[in-house]
């Protein structure tokens, strides 16, 4: 067990405790920023982009929803690992996303060979904190044994993302990890940037994009497709992209999800 990136994602949530109700605020135009934290000598926050106008749901659809790091972040960044938890801005409140964990692993995690290379673990969460912090570490692959169980239960048939299969990747206070076997870092290339998702309980709690810090740095415009389940348990706009970019007049990186279409749930599911 990873006790050094446990003790990270323990003293995040600790932090939350006292952040994670903090007052957000919004800029004159454009983005509409939430909740920030520093790293690196620098802060780091959330930002939501919805679109002018509203679509046939009534809604203004949200365009891109994120986090800006200045590019000094990126050249100060501590040895040790970190966690930060940061709410998205109100205009968020029509996705499922409720906040961001982002860790920054200085030495990666494991698996050894793979993701061993320094990265961020960019989660945006649909799942409410206090159940993240109740997920416990014990006997059981590193978790209490009981939540274990929970965290190895299947997603539905219908709720599960096409390809995606369980590894027993569990952390405690995150849950599961599912991954793509077909991803280029389990095919004989080397990791720079992957798409996990993570449930609990049966449920999608997590997306994850994982991005070193050598392709946030030197390929810093690119944008990649996530594989869809079928359906999804919960009503809202879900994303269909992930990317990164480079904002140059400001010299800000944004790692973002985009590409969203409203989904509905299945009559007769519990949300």
């Amino acid at each position: 067990m990873n006790y050094y990136r446990i003790s990270c994602i323990m003293i995040g949530l600790a932090a939350a405790a006292f952040a994670h109700d903090g007052e957000q605020h919004t800029a004159a135009a454009g983005p509409r920023y939430g909740q920030s934290a520093m790293i690196g000598g620098g802060a780091i926050q959330t930002y939501a982009v919805l679109a002018a106008q509203k679509d046939s749901t009534g809604r203004k659809p949200p365009v891109e929803l994120g986090l800006e790091i200045p590019r000094g972040v990126l050249f100060g960044l501590p040895a040790e690992g970190s966690v930060s938890i940061l709410d998205f801005p109100i205009q968020a409140r029509d996705t499922v996303f409720q906040y961001m964990m982002v860790d920054w692993n200085p030495q990666g995690h494991e698996p050894a060979g793979v993701y061993d290379l320094p990265h961020f673990d960019f989660h945006f969460y649909a799942q409410d904190l206090d159940d993240v912090a109740a997920i416990r570490p014990g006997s059981c692959s590193g978790l209490d044994c009981a939540d274990f169980a929970k965290a190895m239960k299947p997603l539905p048939p219908q709720f599960a993302p096409q390809g995606y299969i369980n590894v027993g990747s569990v952390v405690p206070f995150m849950g599961n990890h599912l991954i793509d076997p077909t991803s280029p870092e389990f095919n004989g290339k080397k990791f720079t940037r992957t798409w996990l998702y993570g449930t609990y309980d049966a449920k999608l709690t997590f997306f994850e994009p994982m991005i070193t810090l050598d392709s946030i740095l030197q390929t810093p415009n690119q944008c990649s497709d996530i594989k869809q389940p079928e359906q999804y348990a919960t009503s809202g706009y879900y994303p269909r992209k992930y990317c990164t970019a480079y904002d140059t007049q400001r010299s800000v990186h944004k790692v973002y999800i985009t590409d969203f279409v409203y989904r509905t749930a299945p009559a007769g599911t519990v949300q």
